[in-house]
């Protein structure tokens, strides 16, 4: 099924979303997020899905995805009862897959999607879907947290760093080439020496969060 284009305007408060949530936690608009720091912000517990294996009916399932050969197929999900959220990450995926499953499942949140996973009565995981149009809105959203424009930007113009900056921001090098391409900062060249890769203040989001209808 094709998924509808994103609202007008999405793209734009998604970059602002990710300046938002990094003043919160005391960083530029162009330095490092890390998921698990943003997660922790907003008191969502991260946890390896195969901890979750006793609290499911799908405990052999989780096993083939966590060891066996379905290991590609989940990245990770949400877990919520009313407002609480849990996430589940596999823990057999790279680091920087990890990240970026953290950042779509916190995109969900941010973006305030309806919840996919249920806690049933009797305390077991049970499950349900985002629709294709939330995962397409997380999956960009979770790219633009992870790499902003500016920090797009960074990447595009120190390809002499790019080792140091990967290291830095934990991701993945598809993931560094998908953001400097839609962002349009290509092509990389040299630039301004990158300054401080520490966290600091200074940076604002200008405007409020995007309307969503429905």
């Amino acid at each position: 099924m094709a998924v509808p284009p994103f609202p007008h305007g999405f793209k734009t408060a998604c970059e602002a979303i990710a300046v938002e949530e990094r003043a919160i936690l005391g960083l530029r608009a162009w330095q490092p997020l890390h998921p698990l720091d943003l997660a922790a912000e907003h008191g969502v517990p991260v946890v390896p899905i195969d901890e979750l294996a006793p609290h499911t009916r799908l405990a052999g399932t989780v096993a083939h995805l966590v060891h066996g050969p379905g290991a590609a197929l989940l990245s990770g999900f949400t877990v919520c009862r009313g407002t609480r959220r849990l996430i589940g990450v596999n823990p057999s995926h790279t680091p920087g897959r990890q990240s970026s499953s953290v950042a779509h499942e916190l995109a969900h949140l941010l973006l305030e999607h309806a919840p996919d996973q249920a806690v049933a009565e009797d305390g077991l995981l049970t499950r349900r879907a985002w629709t294709p149009q939330a995962e397409a809105e997380a999956n960009w959203c979770a790219g633009v947290l992870l790499i902003p424009r500016p920090a797009a930007l960074r990447f595009a113009r120190n390809p002499h760093r790019r080792e140091e900056l990967q290291a830095s921001y934990r991701v993945s090098e598809e993931m560094i080439d998908y953001r400097v391409n839609v962002t349009g900062a290509g092509p990389r060249r040299p630039g301004p020496p990158l300054t401080d890769l520490g966290p600091g203040r200074g940076a604002t989001a200008s405007g409020g969060r995007m309307a969503r209808d429905g």
